[in-house]
């Protein structure tokens, strides 16, 4: 048997599998663990092995190991695309084997507060199905920043529409464009990105849409620019793109630019600090 808490080698969990029957569960417990150190560089068919394991061992249910696995299970599903959410939630016996425990938001050390095992789960799901099933409504994305205190990488696509990758598996570039499936929530505003894959930026900027304005002034000494834009303007629910607008001079690459010029805007609409959303160039193409 492995001491409380303390993680197994793969010889001592080969070992305490071999003898399962004489202390079910220590070994579960061996499992979780070893699971939850190594996951992500053991790979899918060998994860999925052990889970497997740990889903015939003969316990009681609901419990905390139990509610532990499921958390483990959470992060596998997110990192190895071949890994069948549904089919394991049936077997584990979701929602029914949830704690009262589960069901409750946390507060971490920090003031953070977390969300409940039962919708981090239900959040899950929801991926799961937008990235499997949805496949076809994949988006591009433009990478705008990434916030490191919440590892949250703030996409827009080409409606404006300001979605949140939440620590994904495959981080993107700042700067650059993604394909990625939009997961929209029924009630409330929290978009969130899913399953993204780089796009060349060249690719990106025609996929995300050049929009074409001329120049219509140039204020060197407080380093910016005023467009007026001349192709069709797309209708979007996040707010009104205005015709003309204001750009960074840093954004020409310290290029000559001139009165009447035409440009290419990869250009979205933003909330500004006061709240509204305004047309916002994150690029311009000469």
């Amino acid at each position: 048997m492995a001491k409380e808490n303390k993680t197994p080698t793969w010889d001592g969990l080969i070992e305490s599998m071999s003898t399962s029957a004489q202390h079910p569960n220590d070994t579960a417990w061996n499992i979780y663990r070893y699971l939850s150190a190594h996951y992500k560089e053991m790979g899918s068919e060998e994860a999925r092995t052990l889970l497997a394991a740990y889903m015939k061992i003969p316990l009681v249910h609901p419990s905390l190991l139990h509610s532990c696995i499921l958390g483990v299970a959470l992060k596998m599903a997110k990192i190895y695309d071949d890994f069948r959410l549904p089919a394991f939630l049936e077997r584990w016996g979701f929602p029914a084997n949830l704690r009262s425990e589960d069901m409750q938001w946390r507060t971490g050390s920090n003031g953070r507060t977390f969300p409940s095992l039962k919708e981090q789960t239900e959040r899950a799901v929801r991926e799961y199905r937008q990235v499997h099933v949805d496949k076809a409504q994949k988006v591009i994305g433009y990478v705008s920043r990434y916030d490191p205190k919440h590892r949250h990488y703030h996409i827009f696509d080409p409606l404006s529409r300001h979605f949140v990758a939440i620590d994904p598996k495959s981080p993107p570039a700042v700067g650059e464009f993604v394909w990625f499936a939009p997961v929209i929530p029924e009630k409330g505003n929290f978009k969130t990105a899913v399953a993204l894959s780089p796009e060349n930026h060249k690719e990106g900027q025609r996929a995300f849409g050049i929009t074409k304005a001329v120049v219509k002034f140039i204020n060197s000494e407080k380093g910016y620019l005023g467009y007026e834009i001349v192709s069709p303007i797309a209708p979007t629910a996040e707010g009104e793109v205005t015709t003309e607008g204001y750009a960074n001079l840093s954004l020409a690459a310290n290029a000559t630019l001139s009165v009447g010029q035409e440009i290419g805007l990869i250009l979205f609409l933003k909330r500004g600090k006061d709240g509204k959303k305004r047309n916002y160039v994150a690029e311009m193409i000469l």
